[in-house]
């Protein structure tokens, strides 16, 4: 029974990829990482940089124990991951802002995983259409050098509505036919 269970899960995915666009995998050609595929978009993601004009507030306590215990546990520089964290708040409530309103085809943000991107980029954050210059604007006012991309198929309401359908699928009705 598993596996009809799983193969249905894998129709149900090639079947919103399919309505997507085109199936299959393609590298962008604009990234500098290859690893990066894009599954089924209708268009490359496009990037843009902006760069944060905005000063961060210090590290309140909680969050200069957290980066503490975390230079422990990593064996990472406390003074770089103050760095990379300075404007944690600041950031995360933009984030929260931008993603409250479902016009805007918000999908994702996060940090760099690397120290230093090739663009220089400290931050990300992704959307379905290019933002508007009210939200680029907003993006200015952070203390962080943004990458920001667009040209995402889905927003972040339309991948939660696909997780919570394979989260709560019917279980499979059907036995396994014999061998």
């Amino acid at each position: 029974m598993r596996t009809i269970c799983l193969l249905a899960g894998f129709c149900i995915s090639l079947m919103v990829a399919a309505s997507l666009g085109t199936v299959g995998a393609q590298a962008d050609p604009t990234d500098p990482h290859p690893k990066t595929l894009i599954v089924g978009s209708p268009q490359p993601i496009q990037k843009i940089m902006v760069r944060g004009t905005g000063s961060a507030p210090d590290l309140d306590d909680a969050t200069q124990r957290d980066l503490e215990t975390y230079a422990k546990a990593t064996g990472k520089a406390i003074e770089k991951l103050k760095q990379k964290y300075r404007g944690r708040g600041e950031f995360n409530s933009l984030v929260d802002q931008l993603a409250a309103d479902a016009t805007l085809g918000y999908v994702q943000a996060g940090y760099v995983a690397e120290d230093s991107a090739a663009d220089g980029a400290e931050v990300w954050i992704r959307f379905t259409n290019k933002p508007s210059q009210a939200v680029l604007r907003q993006l200015e006012q952070l203390p962080y050098a943004v990458r920001v991309e667009f040209g995402a198929p889905l927003a972040r309401q339309d991948l939660e509505k696909i997780q919570e359908a394979r989260r709560f699928k019917r279980p499979c009705s059907r036995p396994l036919p014999p061998v």
